[in-house]
């Protein structure tokens, strides 16, 4: 994430010149960011936390870009329901301040052609 200044310059005063980066296992890939009335930052999205297996995650971090340790204890929560590909596209802040992830399941499959003769 990188942010910027109205005037549309860095903001070199957050994260390590204005910029955090973060992942998730081998791959994250992030898909949504809601910015909390406190200034704290939700982002969510999909993860490779190991090959072929996704799964979808949500991270909170404070203002200062900082990963928030008091969410989840580690400032991330990532699922882990089963072996196929579980993706999240989409976050939802309810009024009451609960986080709802519209996600999905890929699941592997094999296809086999059969050529006549």
């Amino acid at each position: 994430m990188q942010k910027f200044l109205p005037d549309g310059s860095i903001d070199n005063s957050w994260g390590t010149n204005g910029m955090i980066t973060f992942q998730y296992g081998i791959s994250t890939i992030p898909n949504t960011m809601i910015v909390l009335p406190d200034g704290k930052i939700l982002i969510s999205g999909t993860t490779y936390l190991t090959a072929p297996d996704a799964e979808f995650f949500v991270a909170r971090f404070n203002d200062d870009g900082s990963p928030d340790m008091t969410f989840n204890g580690t400032g991330v929560w990532t699922s882990a329901y089963a072996a196929d590909e579980d993706i999240c596209n989409a976050m939802v802040l309810q009024p009451d301040g609960k986080i709802v992830l519209p996600a999905g399941r890929v699941q592997r499959f094999s296809t086999h052609c059969c050529l006549p003769g």
